[in-house]
């Protein structure tokens, strides 16, 4: 797991490659197009990985995090529980953060397709990684889903105790589903923007 204001390791291996041949066209080639496209996709690729420091709004235990930046596109009571759906964008930053202080009890990484995420099957379908949570007396559930235009799901999750704000996973499109108790009170609405590591999604009841 990695901490703020930095880049993740596993980002490395795909910074290095565009970095270097960035710096051999640079070095060799006088068109000033293809270098400007490849500076570009030099600071993207960086940017892609990079974690930026983040300060919980509410720093308390009893506050439940944004796992990412995004969207909130979903809230629905069923089956006895609070579902929320945070939808992350493209550019959006791409670090997947635990949202609370508790324990990883379970993964399970799920290979799949990269469709869209409008597409009703997504959810099912497509790239994935489900995660359980340990939160004092409580059970959270978080899946991590690729969208369409996602590279894949680097993480590096293992079972055990957690803080907030720890990157888990790097996700460059796609959506963070939450399953949460019905005890919980809510801190945000459907449509509201939320940045990973900061924003407030709910609060444990008195």
């Amino acid at each position: 797991m990695t901490g703020n204001g930095t880049i993740l390791p596993q980002g490395w291996r795909y910074i290095l490659p565009v970095w270097g041949l960035t710096l051999l066209v640079l070095i060799f080639s006088d068109a000033i197009l293809l270098n400007l496209l490849l500076i570009l996709l030099s600071f993207f690729a960086a940017y892609l990985f990079f974690v930026p420091n983040r300060v919980p709004l509410d720093s308390g235990s009893e506050a439940l995090i944004a796992p990412v930046d995004g969207i909130v596109s979903k809230i629905e009571e069923k089956d006895g529980a609070i579902h929320l759906q945070i939808k992350k964008r493209l550019f959006d930053v791409t670090a997947v953060r635990a949202p609370l202080d508790g324990d990883v009890v379970a993964s399970e990484y799920l290979h799949g397709l990269f469709l869209a995420t409008d597409d009703p099957k997504a959810s099912r379908l497509n790239e994935q990684v489900a995660i359980g949570y340990r939160w004092e007396d409580m059970t959270i559930r978080m899946r991590i889903v690729c969208g369409f235009y996602s590279f894949g799901l680097p993480a590096t999750i293992s079972e055990g105790p957690v803080r907030t704000g720890e990157t888990l996973a790097v996700l460059s499109e796609g959506c963070v589903h939450l399953t949460l108790p019905k005890s919980l009170s809510l801190a945000i609405s459907s449509g509201d923007a939320v940045l990973g590591g900061q924003s407030v999604l709910a609060r444990k009841t008195v």
